[in-house]
């Protein structure tokens, strides 16, 4: 990062400040994605010549506020702004919470083998944000934060799950009494904060919180303060993905998994359906093909748990119903055991991973195709039309029901039937 100490020979006499999450990560030893930049004056002449001077393009990410972004060799995202107020202090005055309410004059910075190296007492922090990280709290920089920026209401949650942090109690109140507001926020701007949060593990004693506040309502429309018997099953659900590690076994985005996780109940208890809970998830701005996976596990984890009797050697069945949708034989099981983990009927446990073992077969048979429209009118004798394609779909479920071991196979069957087809005409 020593790309910023270049900052400093352009600066002139014009102050320029780190300030924000660079400050709190740096603290918390995590890795620096981002570094927010304040510049006092001449924000433009500093932003124009530090691209020049790295030979980066500058990206204008808000004209009006004067927002600039420059994106490093090494994907750094360096972002300059003006700040807010007469001053330092009444910019930090007008941040959310205290932990990203920490400022560190450019001026201040040294490096140690390459790396940023940053002094305590160097940091400028007007509102105890470094008592706060230490003390791994989320307190409100003050009690008008939610009428600057609604959408700190999920930021708050997001930071208190993913950093394992407390909400303060005064913060958690003024949260729990504005929550409503959040219906005046783009769609766009809460589903960043869902996304963000769902992208690391669920903490159940974070989650708890969540549910408690009554959130889920607002953006969902799911009230889980009158239903703690399945409050009470999904923070057990989410402590044993955490557990166990699930995350870290599955081959899908992890938001996926979670948005999964975190639904799965109050779709089998009937709080809201898989189609309204897709058109909140669409409305929110996430993509259509990840929604739709999700639609899809939900479905089949669904009626796996509903309809497990009648699956039980029934392989006609596990591939109208399962097989068709987009998903993965192990996640599912890794979302059934978390549901489990909860339950004490260990023989529906016991059929439907039977079940599971068999959708994976169906799978595995259909893994290679043996035949296709071509091979079909050659040996059929017949022209191009919707007749095709309904032989191919009955040689597909055919082929998925253990009927043709390889092409020969398939072969032979059409022969007959081609037989039969021709006598018919």
């Amino acid at each position: 990062m020593n790309y910023l100490s270049s900052l400093k020979d352009i600066a002139n006499d014009t102050q320029i400040y780190i300030v924000g999450g660079t400050i709190r990560d740096y603290l918390l030893n995590r890795e620096i994605k981002d570094i927010d930049l304040l510049v006092m004056s001449d924000l433009e002449r500093i932003v124009n010549k530090f691209s020049q001077l790295i030979k980066r393009k500058k990206i204008v990410l808000d004209k009006k506020r004067n927002i600039y972004r420059i994106v490093t060799e090494d994907n750094k995202f360096i972002d300059f702004t003006n700040p807010v107020g007469q001053d330092l202090y009444q910019d930090l005055g007008c941040r959310d919470f205290t932990i990203n309410s920490m400022a560190l004059a450019l001026d201040n910075l040294s490096y140690k083998n390459d790396n940023i190296f940053i002094k305590k007492e160097n940091i400028i922090d007007p509102f105890k944000g470094v008592k706060d990280l230490e003390n791994k709290r989320i307190r409100m920089v003050s009690s008008n934060f939610i009428d600057e920026d609604p959408i700190r209401i999920l930021r708050a949650f997001r930071f208190s799950n993913n950093l394992n942090f407390e909400i303060a109690e005064d913060t958690y109140q003024l949260i729990a009494e504005n929550k409503k507001i959040l219906s005046n926020i783009s769609e766009e701007r809460i589903k960043d904060e869902i996304f963000k949060m769902f992208s690391k593990y669920l903490k159940p004693e974070k989650f708890k919180l969540l549910l408690k506040s009554n959130l889920v309502k607002v953006i969902f429309s799911i009230d889980f303060k009158n239903n703690i018997d399945v409050h009470n099953k999904l923070l057990k659900q989410i402590s044993f993905v955490k557990k166990e590690e699930y995350l870290s076994k599955i081959e899908m985005d992890n938001y996926i998994f979670n948005l999964i996780l975190f639904f799965m109940r109050p779709v089998y208890h009937g709080f809201i359906s898989i189609e309204v809970l897709k058109k909140y998830l669409l409305s929110y701005t996430f993509n259509k093909k990840a929604v739709n996976v999700i639609g899809d596990y939900l479905y089949s984890l669904n009626y796996l748990l509903k309809n497990y009797n009648i699956l039980t050697n029934n392989d006609i069945l596990i591939y109208e119903e399962l097989f068709f949708k987009e998903t993965e034989v192990e996640t599912l099981k890794y979302l059934l055991l978390s549901f489990f983990y909860t339950e004490h009927e260990s023989q529906q446990q016991e059929i439907i991973l039977e079940t599971l073992d068999k959708l994976k077969i169906i799978k595995e048979r259909l893994s290679y195709q043996f035949i296709d429209g071509n091979d079909v009118k050659n040996i059929m004798n017949i022209k191009e039309g919707e007749l095709i394609g309904d032989i191919l779909a009955e040689l597909k479920k055919k082929q998925a029901l253990g009927f043709f071991d390889n092409r020969k196979d398939v072969i032979k069957y059409l022969q007959k039937y081609a037989k039969r087809y021709n006598n018919d005409q």
